[in-house]
């Protein structure tokens, strides 16, 4: 996907966990500080994340963080958003350059999510502008979200298995989930 930010991969994929970060769970320091203990080693959950998007072109600008609503002091202008827009080429066989559309899930064990992304693709008029991110928190036997019912090898015409590169998923342990 053409992003314009000087060969900055957009959007990032879980994919590949190589580069992913080890951060602090932030449930973690909010249990420590609500229970009065020290924020130290022993106390801490740790979990590993894609590493945030951040293309070169924003450097002078403090970064895509600071550029996009100055670490969300603000709501980012139409322009900014625009700034971090990509596109995908039409097809309908035309030259039309059409903006995607990013689809943001966060699944808590639901065994029908994967119902969810397929519907996302089958709806869509240009269904080559969706990208579908999904945080899926799940326990051990918990359907994955994603996944097709029958392996892509043997019915690759299934919708998950047709736009499976359009489709990231980032599983975590439910029991490291924080809710509302």
């Amino acid at each position: 996907i053409d992003d314009g930010s000087d060969g900055a991969t957009f959007p990032i994929s879980t994919r590949s966990t190589e580069h992913h970060e080890t951060i602090v769970h932030p449930a973690s320091m909010i249990a420590n500080n609500n229970c009065n203990r020290k924020n130290n080693q022993e106390n801490m959950v740790y979990m590993k994340v894609p590493p945030f998007w951040e293309p070169k072109k924003f450097a002078t600008a403090g970064g895509i963080r600071q550029h996009l609503g100055q670490y969300g002091e603000r709501l980012i202008t139409p322009q900014e958003a625009a700034d971090v827009g990509s596109y995908v080429t039409a097809s309908d066989g035309s030259s039309d350059r059409l903006e995607t559309i990013y689809v943001a899930i966060a699944s808590y064990r639901d065994w029908q999510c994967s119902a969810t992304v397929e519907n996302v693709f089958f709806r869509a008029k240009h269904p080559e502008r969706i990208r579908v991110g999904v945080v899926d928190q799940v326990d051990e036997g918990d359907a994955k979200c994603g996944r097709p019912t029958i392996p892509c090898d043997r019915d690759p015409g299934q919708i998950l298995c047709q736009y499976s590169g359009q489709i990231d998923v980032f599983e975590m342990d439910a029991t490291l989930a924080v809710g509302p």
